[in-house]
C-alpha cells in the first residue's frame, strides 16, 4: 500500500511539474518594421516600395502576456509564411540586452520585446515569427506578422 502511495505521489509530481513547465504564454502579438538604413542613398521619393538595391534595418517589436519563467525568444523572417528558407533565424537570451556583434540587438520594456534584426536588402515582402522557450524547455506556439495580409 505505501509502494502504491509513493508512486502516486511519484507520477502527479511529475505531472504538476509538466503541467507547470507549459504555463508560459505565446507572445500576445507581434510587429516587423523595415526601414531605410540611414547608410543607404536610394532616392525613395514618392515609391512607396524598396528598390531593389535599397539597404534596411528590421525591427521586431513583440508583446508579452506575462514574463515570468522566459528563457529564450526564437525570432524568423522569411519572404512569406510558406518560404522554405528563412532570411533571418536567430535565438535570443531573456536575460542579455544589448547589441550584438551580428548587427543585432535585443531589449526589454516591462512585457515589450524590441529585437534589431540586421541588415536586409530590398525586402518588400516579409513574414515573421517569435516564439518563447521557457527555463524547462516548454516552447510557445508561434506569434506570426506578414505585411502583405
Amino acid at each position: 500500500m505505501n509502494k502504491l502511495i509513493l508512486i502516486t505521489c511519484f507520477l502527479l509530481s511529475i505531472c504538476i511539474n509538466k503541467l507547470s513547465a507549459q504555463s508560459i504564454p505565446a507572445p500576445t502579438s507581434m510587429e516587423v518594421y523595415m526601414q531605410k538604413a540611414e547608410s543607404d542613398t536610394t532616392n525613395l521619393y514618392a515609391d512607396t516600395l524598396f528598390q531593389a538595391n535599397t539597404k534596411q534595418f528590421g525591427k521586431m517589436i513583440v508583446v508579452l502576456e506575462d514574463t515570468f519563467n522566459i528563457s529564450k525568444i526564437y525570432v524568423k523572417i522569411k519572404t512569406s509564411s510558406g518560404a522554405a528558407t528563412d532570411l533571418f533565424n536567430k535565438t535570443f537570451l531573456y536575460s542579455q540586452s544589448g547589441v550584438f556583434a551580428d548587427g543585432t540587438s535585443f531589449e526589454r520594456i516591462l512585457n515589450v520585446l524590441y529585437i534589431g534584426l540586421g541588415n536586409f536588402t530590398g525586402l518588400n515582402s516579409f513574414f515573421g515569427e517569435a516564439k518563447l522557450e521557457s527555463t524547462t524547455g516548454y516552447q510557445t506556439l508561434p506569434a506570426t506578422y506578414s505585411n502583405t495580409n
